[in-house]
């Protein structure tokens, strides 16, 4: 059920709130303009950028939390 929820709020965000965001004429979108552009299909661009960014932080915290390290050697050991 998560995943028609984020493919539909995911086209909400990219179309209504992102495209329009980045269709003005602030420091901020100007910035990101640089890295995404500020035509047609920027808001998705942006979106896209977003969760690939959250998905590293969020590799990089299980990364340094002791109990997923400890999980990844228990998984090592019974594929032994």
């Amino acid at each position: 059920m998560l995943i028609p929820i984020g493919n539909l709020s995911g086209v909400f965000l990219a179309d209504k709130v992102l495209e329009p965001y980045m269709k003005k004429f602030d420091l901020i979108p100007a910035l990101l303009a640089k890295l995404v552009g500020n035509s047609n299909g920027s808001g998705i661009a942006l979106l896209y950028v977003c969760v690939g960014l959250i998905s590293f932080v969020g590799c990089c915290l299980f990364r340094l939390n002791k109990s997923m390290r400890k999980l990844d050697g228990v998984c090592k050991m019974r594929e032994n």
